[in-house]
């Protein structure tokens, strides 16, 4: 038969670890034949083998560690990270924009500003300090939106006059008001007119039959003042104005018979008093206020009331201030018995009638001119009325209990305020002498404003504050948990609110200022409304405005002070200047003055417009009067008309308001987008309140101890810890003290620590690992009284940032994954899907939509460490113990199914594999892996992306220490604790090339060839040799290549051919790189055996 010739040009079929070695193509006219052996040589690209292969190189001189300042790199870590001309090897490492972030990264403490209190007026209670904005919010009336029937000088908006329908002085005042108590039981008031009825009496009178008395009182006034006075029958009326407990007498002239012109201007309150002067004092009574025309005497007669003929009070909603005396002490001068307890409510009533003053009030209401409204006791409670100074309160014009079908709004004539009790036994008020009487209950208010009025009007608002941390490298901001100041303000006629921003002391200080609608209990309720941007070198800016109003500075001329408060009439608190108008309390001071323990100072009050008193004593004086000049500054005051609704807490953080961590430690990390995921993590944060073990009864909760975990150091031992703190001392001299206990698992249980340490009360103090606690209070605490935090590593959760923020990472937005395992190994991302590896299965998280979602399950599809896993082109690769996957995006894939699964099977196949990497400019997937078995990776198996093949065994390596990352478009890791390597393909050098084909057939397996000679295309090849098998006998002996083409004898006969390649002694790495091009075996077909 004649000669016939195979020409095998190219091998890029790749290693072919799993076919019979008669399987292998050999007779691909493409040049996509296989090659069982390719150890230190490549066969990627058409027509040739390359005598080249991946291998680590130096690391550019570029790249330097990016921990400026910080620690330096973790050599601990597999995370590797590089951006621009620096690498990061820190835990859980990633880039958000040119922002890097890591667990634990010193910076990232995210804490709230500290807790202060809120002052409510313009005198602060904070002043200016560090690490908080001091705030002081307080309201501002318009003038015109409210009626006031009555208002006295000790109410909450009064001022220097009392009021009485507006104006503080009326003719006739006992015809306008008086006091009234009930028909016995009937909770109906009876009579014909102010004169001839009994139960009808003089402002001040007290009545014997009932023991009770109203007035207008006036406390700054002696009793002894009022003299001896008498009003009324002297047997059945006496005046009330002796009190129990109650310096102050009733106001002179309001409850007279005069005709004349009489000022209440006086009046404080009015004053309910009772005495059990009589078994017959169970009756209701109150204030009877004429506010149109109504008969008084029993006439024709209709005198103007209050507001002329008519008081218009079309939808218009009551205003109360009101004070309950609630003293149950009978050792107390103001002991009421049980007055208190037999109180029901208040009863408010409206009544069109004008030709009498019989009304009915309480219990079965049928009226048709009449619209009541009632009050409970419990109500009044809760609005704080029985609180010392009582509490102001709305009464919706729509919550009457009855409307009489005839009433009208516009046509009201007379008004009663009534205190209703017991329908029999009486109210059990103390027995006292002869017109003695102790306060029961102390009306501050009576107002009225219209429904609804917008602005501030009838609000409870709670105010916060948070802190903005911004990045050295950015401005990206990231914004604290909000911590609320410390009480809540409430306005009630006030349409403005106004707040007073201190200048906090810190440098770079920036935050945010928040209000919060309260309910009434003080609970907030809505979201948090942005109320100011606050800078420590522009401003505040309002959110009504595009502009900071920057921080008030004055300097103040001429200041005189003294170092000796032994010097009169100057003090070391008090410096006084030329008149001015504009130095408000708060403001921080600096110039020439100064004190031993170096406090800054600041104005503590303004006296008057000539002096102001400092927060701490000076101990220098100033140089001369006249000469001394400090400088003031530090608030900014901005109002609001309308609660603004434009901004929230959670648009600007990022995160709800009812977040309770944005702290964390994590292991792992990705970006996505403009979104980081962590995983494997720790929840941190600050002011966490530790649970009660156990405790005294007299240990209330709110002396709890609270932990901040921010700093929490501990990274190595177990899911969870648990740290304990009890009170061991307690100490008569000092403070209390207190120790603490670590707890990991179930094993290992650290005692109790030291001596105990004095609790510092309301200041974090650190103890262990990072960990902070602050003591509410510093006494009062009971030894053994014990408390416990768990601080857990939850190893199956991702969390994720805001979108945008380079940082925070709250509690409430979260993955929560079941994974079998170790929990979390490693994450990646890939478009918009989110790779989360545990130890035996790979989760697929979809996180293109607002809410993620599992897209897939991959079992077996999980890797043992971050090493595992390397980002590739659009995708992700990684390898476990079943092999090598490579998901482009699209579709998964198995790139070692077909011709690699039983790679090194010599040993522990894909086990044996400890890193992957991505040579980008070869399209090669490189595993690094131990051919020895175990863990120590010596060698490198590559896949080509582009021939779709196993292409490359190279040998002689280490596996990084690291994952991958990318610089120039080279693949970089760390090795030896700080050496920078980079994946390259270099010259082989070694005498380690293998190569060897499959066995070549020529096409037919059944025939026998007489094989007659080979030729082998090779440059540098002197240092090569060539062997060859026939069939299943043994290598020939080695032929040593040439330079060029060499020619090989054969003349065999057989079926098969099979040919291996070896270096005879290393290559010289001075020649030009070596390359097999083609391989010709000519041969002649023989007979089919």
């Amino acid at each position: 038969m004649p000669r016939k010739s195979l020409v095998l040009n190219g091998f890029l079929g790749g290693i072919n670890k799993d076919g019979d070695l008669t399987d292998l193509e050999s007779e691909d006219r493409q040049g996509r034949n296989q090659l069982s052996v390719c150890s230190d040589a490549l066969c990627n690209q058409p027509g040739k083998i390359r005598i080249s292969k991946p291998s680590a190189e130096a690391g550019s001189t570029d790249l330097t560690d990016g921990d400026v300042g910080g620690d330096g790199a973790n050599t601990s870590v597999e995370d590797f990270l590089v951006h621009g001309t620096n690498y990061y090897r820190e835990k859980g490492v990633y880039k958000l924009g040119s922002d890097i972030e890591w667990s634990e990264k010193t910076e990232n403490l995210i804490r709230r500003p500290l807790q202060i209190g809120l002052g409510q007026d313009d005198t602060s209670t904070s002043y200016i300090q560090a690490g908080t904005i001091g705030l002081d919010a307080f309201g501002q009336g318009t003038g015109g939106d409210y009626t006031y029937l009555f208002l006295g000088k000790d109410a909450t908006g009064g001022g220097a006059n009392a009021l009485l329908g507006d104006v503080d002085e009326h003719i006739n005042p006992q015809d306008m008001v008086r006091w009234v108590y009930s028909n016995s039981a009937t909770s109906t008031l009876t009579g014909s007119h102010y004169t001839s009825m009994d139960k009808c009496s003089l402002m001040g009178e007290f009545n014997l039959t009932v023991g009770q008395t109203v007035a207008f009182w006036d406390k700054g006034e002696a009793e002894a003042s009022l003299g001896d006075q008498a009003g009324g029958d002297s047997t059945n009326r006496e005046m009330g104005w002796d009190s129990q407990a109650d310096v102050g007498i009733p106001v002179a002239g309001a409850y007279s018979g005069s005709s004349s012109s009489t000022s209440i201007a006086t009046t404080d309150y009015i004053r309910f008093g009772a005495a059990n002067a009589s078994v017959d004092n169970n009756r209701d009574f109150g204030a009877l206020f004429r506010v149109g025309s109504a008969d008084i005497d029993g006439t024709t007669t209709r005198p103007p009331g209050i507001y002329g003929n008519d008081f218009i009070a079309t939808d218009k909603d009551i205003f109360v201030e009101f004070e309950l005396n609630t003293e149950t002490d009978e050792a107390e001068d103001s002991y009421l018995g049980t007055w208190y307890d037999k109180f029901e409510k208040i009863c408010f009533v409206m009544d069109n009638d004008d030709h009498d003053q019989i009304v009915q009030y309480s219990g079965s209401l049928s009226a048709t001119d009449t619209k009541v409204w009632e009050i409970t006791r419990d109500q009044l409670v809760n609005y704080g009325c029985a609180n010392e100074g009582g509490a102001r309160f709305k009464i919706p014009w729509g919550s009457a209990i009855h409307t009489g079908t005839n009433f009208e709004t516009s046509s009201v004539k007379q008004i009663y305020f009534m205190l209703v009790g017991p329908t029999s036994g009486g109210w059990g008020a103390p027995d006292l002498a002869s017109n003695k009487s102790v306060w029961v209950a102390k009306l501050y208010e009576l107002s009225f404003g219209v429904a609804d009025t917008v602005g501030w009007a009838n609000s409870n608002t709670l105010f916060s504050q948070t802190k903005i941390y911004t990045s050295s490298t950015t401005d990206n901001k990231v914004e604290s948990l909000p911590q609320p100041y410390s009480s809540a303000l409430t306005l009630v006629s006030d349409t403005t609110l106004n707040i007073k921003v201190y200048q906090p002391t810190d440098t770079t200080y920036e935050g945010n200022i928040y209000y919060q609608t309260a309910d009434d209990n003080g609970s907030g309720t809505g979201s948090l409304f942005l109320l100011a941007e606050v800078s420590k070198s522009k401003g505040v800016r309002s959110i009504l405005s595009e502009s900071y109003t920057r921080w008030d500075t004055l300097d103040v001329a001429t200041c005189v002070w003294d170092s000796n408060a032994s010097n009169p009439p100057n003090d070391t608190n008090l410096v006084t200047h030329p008149s001015r108008t504009d130095i408000k309390s708060g403001m921080k001071i600096t110039g020439d003055i100064t004190n031993a323990g170096g406090i800054a100072f600041y104005v503590d009050t303004v006296v008057n417009d000539t002096s102001f008193t400092l927060n701490t004593p000076t101990n220098n004086a100033s140089s001369g009067a006249g000469s001394t000049t400090l400088t003031l500054s530090g608030t900014v005051i901005l109002n609001y008309s309308d609660p603004p609704v434009s901004s929230t807490y959670q648009l600007n953080a990022g995160y709800p308001s009812q977040t309770e961590t944005i702290n964390a430690q994590w292991d792992h990390a990705c970006t996505m987008g403009r979104q980081v995921y962590i995983g494997s993590v720790i929840k941190t944060g600050d002011d966490i309140t530790m649970e009660a073990v156990a405790l005294n009864v007299n240990t209330e909760a709110s002396m709890y101890p609270m932990i901040d975990t921010i700093g929490y150091t501990n990274t190595s031992d177990a899911d969870a810890v648990v740290f304990k703190v009890k009170i061991n001392d307690l100490d008569t001299t000092n403070n209390d003290k207190w120790q603490f206990q670590k707890e990991i698992g179930a094993s290992t249980i650290t005692a109790y620590t030291g001596g105990g340490t004095t609790i510092t009360a309301d200041e974090y103090v650190s103890f262990t690992e990072g960990l902070k606690i602050k003591f509410p209070v510093g006494e009062g605490y009971t030894v053994n009284d014990e408390w416990t935090i768990t601080l857990t590593r939850e190893i199956d959760l991702v969390l994720k940032s805001a979108i945008g923020k380079r940082y925070g990472f709250p509690n409430t937005n979260y993955i929560d994954l079941e994974l079998p395992g170790t929990g979390i190994t490693a994450m990646a991302g890939v478009g918009d899907r989110l790779f989360v590896f545990s130890s035996g299965q790979l989760n697929v998280v979809n996180v293109a939509q607002d809410y993620e979602f599992l897209e897939g399950t991959f079992a077996g599809h999980g890797v043992a460490d971050k090493k595992k896993v390397v980002a590739v082109n659009e995708g992700v690769a990684f390898v476990n113990g079943t092999g090598v996957y490579y998901f482009d995006g699209n579709k998964m894939e198995s790139l070692s199914d077909d011709l690699m699964m039983t790679f090194n099977n010599d040993n522990n196949g894909w086990e044996d594999a400890t890193n992957i990497g991505y040579l980008p400019k070869e399209k090669l997937i490189c595993v690094w892996y131990d051919s020895g078995g175990g863990s120590t990776a010596d060698a490198i198996i590559s896949y080509s992306l582009a021939t779709k093949a196993w292409v490359s065994n190279s040998l002689t390596n280490v596996g990084p220490d690291t994952a991958i990352g990318f610089y120039n478009n080279t693949a970089y890791w760390v090795l030896d604790a700080g050496t920078l390597h980079k994946l390259a393909i270099i010259d082989t050098t070694g005498d380690t090339v293998l190569i060897e084909t499959g066995k070549i057939s020529c096409g037919d397996l059944s025939r026998y060839k007489k094989f007659k000679k080979a030729f082998i295309t090779i440059n540098n090849g002197a240092e090569f040799a060539v062997k060859y098998k026939i069939d299943s006998g043994g290598w020939s002996d080695a032929v040593t290549l040439d330079d060029g083409i060499t020619e090989i004898a054969l003349n065999q006969k057989g079926k098969t051919i099979q040919f291996k390649i070896e270096t005879d002694t290393s290559p010289d790495s001075g020649n030009a790189p070596t390359e097999i091009s083609d391989l010709t075996l000519v041969y002649r077909d023989l007979r089919i055996n």
